[in-house]
């Protein structure tokens, strides 16, 4: 755990500091450098002077430093099955499709707080799911690599399916997008591995996915009991994946979060086509490819 961890883990727990607890209690000598560093991460960090009495009795003022309190975020993933095929037909048509339904959800505010539940379609919940739609519910935010698939999810299944309220865009952060401008990867697994997070992703999720999220070849989703507990797993440790690398990196400005909302809105909203002229144009161009080819083939070269 390098300084700017220490530092950042010990006022999350205390909440404040002065110079002479980051010397004696975290090894920090230049602590306000470490603080100019966590600044530029995002972390709200308030100085005020404060008088202290040294061994003289004489009076002193050194500045003591202060988390503000953030505000609380939830992050989550989804893990998913369906008969449609997400990357053949995209998130929509997914997301959408009435075989869709999700196999768990992990959840939590921070790495060592991650829930995962498949108890999704319970009118109960259990108390802890219970707050995690509570706060949404208010108005909370959520947070999640790509977060437009946790966003289409939510809204497209657990919504109209286990009577989840609705989670609104401008309640969506996306740790993916946060990595994007950073200049970081925009896969959790080479993320993890490029920012050397405290959390990585497991490698056998990708192998789980493909045996538990696709039907086999007679149509059926298999349950093995002992899978599904490994894809549990897995969701709860992409969570504190998504945790440990956003934690590393600055947050988005105001500017970019209203960015990224205004191209999730045209995305969502779609281009309106003519499905007749876009025949058309499919036409001319294969017309025009067969010209192409004949050409070719008269001067002797092949397509």
């Amino acid at each position: 755990m390098n300084q700017q961890e220490r530092l950042t883990e010990y006022l999350e727990k205390h909440g404040k500091i002065d110079p002479l607890k980051a010397w004696t209690q975290l090894g920090i000598y230049r602590l306000a450098d470490t603080v100019f560093n966590l600044r530029k991460k995002g972390y709200d960090i308030t100085t005020t002077n404060k008088k202290v009495k040294n061994k003289f009795k004489e009076v002193c003022v050194v500045a003591e430093y202060k988390l503000e309190q953030r505000p609380m975020i939830y992050s989550i993933d989804f893990e998913s099955r369906s008969a449609i095929d997400l990357k053949d037909r995209g998130l929509d048509v997914y997301a959408n499709d009435p075989t869709t339904e999700v196999i768990c959800i992990a959840f939590g505010t921070q790495p060592n707080d991650v829930l995962v539940t498949d108890q999704v379609n319970n009118p109960h919940y259990g108390h802890f799911l219970s707050k995690l739609l509570d706060h949404v519910n208010n108005g909370g935010k959520i947070q999640a690599w790509n977060a437009m698939f946790e966003y289409a999810i939510w809204n497209c299944v657990c919504v109209p399916k286990y009577g989840w309220p609705p989670l609104k865009l401008e309640q969506c952060i996306d740790s993916m997008a946060i990595a994007a401008a950073n200049n970081v990867p925009q896969s959790l697994d080479d993320a993890g591995a490029f920012m050397d997070s405290t959390h990585k992703k497991d490698a056998i999720g990708a192998r789980l996915i493909q045996k538990l999220c696709k039907p086999n070849r007679k149509g059926e989703f298999e349950n093995d009991p002992e899978l599904l507990q490994q894809l549990f797993d897995c969701c709860a440790q992409d969570v504190r994946t998504e945790m440990a690398i956003v934690k590393l990196l600055r947050p988005l400005t105001a500017d970019e979060q209203r960015v990224w909302e205004l191209t999730q809105r045209i995305n969502l909203r779609g281009v309106p086509v003519d499905s007749n002229e876009l025949q058309n144009a499919v036409k001319a161009v294969q017309s025009a490819q067969k010209a192409i080819d004949k050409e070719n083939n008269k001067n002797g070269e092949s397509k």
